[in-house]
């Protein structure tokens, strides 16, 4: 999936397709959000039944819907809430609270900056570390050590996300100009109404851009390395049973829907009824809101995405983003954080001896 720099440095000499081959910059994201395949300033949401291949990370709470499934990490600013039969892959890393279902399970560890809780029958991988109690339920099983109540412990520091809007904005910015540097072509309202092709290029929608119901959106790649960009002024909107589909691609191609919600009454969302099939990476100024039974898919192993830089993101029940296993967006940096039992060892000491002392004198015994 990922473009390296001798890749970038043959396109610059190629000759086919050379005005529109590799110009997404492959620097688009920073270490904090380029390995992730959805992120939202306020909540996400994954329904039930609902898989997604990626990382997850928002600034307020995160739900994963009953029988879900995360194959990699869900990071949240609040609470983490995973629901009953749910699994993730990797770990969880709560600002507040993290609780998982009955039944549900966690393939890494669980960080929380408060309270933690563990569903009847669910099982963790890792370890436990919560800044409050942790309250495993009737059968629970955790494989690694439980560190609970650790906001009692001098030096700790709870779990945190930071608001990428800062970032996200930039993005945007940099991704509207490409349509100036790399020369656009302005798609009308009407676009969408019938079966659509298009071949690699910058694609600018100064109004909103709407795929119509049973309409098909074909992306051609022409059998080249080539990066396809929607900037829309407006929402962007997939009515049902809508699709896009990719044919004569290869795996260093792109596709980034830049909904930049900038029109005059538009917050820039982006929406998907029931049965729709999207492919690419979604930036939206607003919400990103889809349907039961949607689909969203990236370019070869990518796992492709959803970003809302000032709202929520919602996918509906029985969503497929990005396959289990799927690679993350623009590099590969491995999301791990750093044990945090360190950062406490020598304060979590003091108050175990502290804890033992007290325990001694209402025994009767000298301190």
């Amino acid at each position: 999936m990922k473009r390296t720099n001798i890749l970038l440095i043959t396109t610059m000499f190629s000759f086919v397709s050379s005005a529109h081959a590799g110009f997404i910059p492959l620097d688009l994201l920073d270490t904090e959000l380029n390995d992730k395949s959805t992120y939202a300033a306020l909540y996400v949401n994954l329904g039930a039944g609902s898989t997604l291949g990626g990382n997850m990370q928002g600034f307020a709470p995160i739900t994963t819907g009953v029988n879900s499934v995360v194959g990699g990490n869900v990071t949240a600013g609040t609470a983490v809430t995973s629901g009953a039969g749910s699994s993730i892959g990797g770990y969880i890393q709560a600002g507040t609270t993290a609780i998982t279902g009955v039944g549900a399970s966690v393939g890494g560890s669980i960080f929380s900056g408060t309270t933690a809780g563990t569903g009847a029958n669910s099982i963790v991988g890792g370890d436990i570390e919560a800044g409050g109690l942790y309250t495993a339920g009737s059968g629970a099983l955790v494989s690694g050590n439980v560190n609970d109540q650790l906001e009692l412990v001098p030096g700790y520091i709870a779990p945190a996300v930071i608001n990428q809007k800062g970032q996200l904005d930039i993005v945007q910015a940099t991704l509207d100009q490409l349509g100036v540097t790399e020369g656009s072509t302005n798609l009308d309202i009407t676009f969408g109404l019938v079966n659509e092709t298009l071949l690699a290029g910058v694609y600018d929608s100064l109004n909103y851009l709407t795929i119509r119901a049973g309409k098909t959106l074909t992306l051609d790649g022409l059998g080249v390395d080539g990066d396809f960009l929607f900037n829309i002024h407006n929402y962007l909107d997939f009515a049902a049973g809508s699709k896009v589909e990719l044919i004569n691609f290869t795996d260093n191609s792109n596709v980034i829907w830049n909904v930049i919600g900038d029109a005059v009454g538009s917050s820039g969302y982006m929406q998907a009824a029931a049965d729709v099939s999207i492919r690419g990476f979604i930036f939206a100024n607003g919400y990103v809101n889809t349907g039961d039974r949607t689909t969203l898919n990236g370019v070869g192993n990518s796992c492709g995405g959803a970003f809302s830089v000032n709202d929520y993101v919602l996918f509906g029940a029985d969503n497929i983003v990005g396959g289990l296993g799927c690679d993350t967006y623009f590099t590969d940096v491995t999301d791990v954080p750093e044990p945090r039992t360190a950062i406490f060892l020598l304060g979590l000491a003091g108050l175990l001896f502290s804890r033992y002392r007290k325990q001694r004198k209402s025994q009767g015994h000298p301190s």
